[in-house]
This record gives structure tokens, sequence and C-alpha cells, in this order.
């Protein structure tokens, strides 16, 4: 797996919210995750969503585009063996791909949420 695992991404709203997490798409730190949101900017940071799991269905065959490391030592799934690129500018964007099909995932983040009454 080469550096996938040990080189990390950052993306922040400016307002101390951030997601981050490696390369290869599994989650080494604790702090890794899509979206640690500051409930009370800049600081009281919860974890709300960790990740999603990618994968395709396609000829009824599940391809696993993700990836963890188990405490037995385990590594599954082994989505990094289709990743084919990773920018980190502008936004995180992953691209997996095999010979007959190419799938593109970008990662953002508003700056601002604006609140609305209904």
């Amino acid at each position: 797996m080469d550096n996938l695992d040990t080189r990390e991404w950052l993306l922040t709203n400016g307002l101390g919210s951030f997601a981050s997490g490696t390369i290869c798409d599994a989650h080494t730190r604790t702090y890794h995750g899509w979206l640690s949101a500051a409930l009370d900017p800049p600081g009281q940071r919860t974890l709300l969503l960790s990740r999603i799991d990618a994968s395709l269905e396609l000829a009824g065959q599940l391809v696993e585009l993700g990836v963890n490391f188990w405490k037995s030592g385990a590594v599954a799934p082994l989505g990094y063996r289709l990743l084919q690129g990773f920018e980190v500018d502008p936004v995180p964007t992953w691209t997996w791909s095999r010979s007959h099909w190419q799938l593109t995932r970008r990662l953002l983040m508003r700056q601002r949420i604006e609140a609305t009454t209904w």
C-alpha cells in the first residue's frame, strides 16, 4: 500500500469544523472523519459523520472501495487497490477505476450554513 495510509488530507470551513483522513480512505487516527463540527465555534468539536463506505454493484458483483485496518492486523476491504488517483486541491478527490468503469468522489464543506425558519 506504499504510503497511502500515512499521507493525510485536511478540509476546513474556516469556522472551526473540519474533515480529515488518509488518501487510501482508512481511518488511522481518532480525529479522522468527514464532519467534525464545531458546535460552539471555534471549539466544542464533535464527530458527527465518521465515514460512508463506498461500494458499487456492477453486473451483480459488489465492488468495495473502502479500506479498514482491523485490530487483528487484517486489512479489508481492499479498495485502495482500485484507487487510481487522489487530489487535495481544490477539495479531496478520489478516483477509482478498472478497465470498464471509473468513479470519482469529492468531499466538500460549506463555509457557512444559513439558518432558515419555517
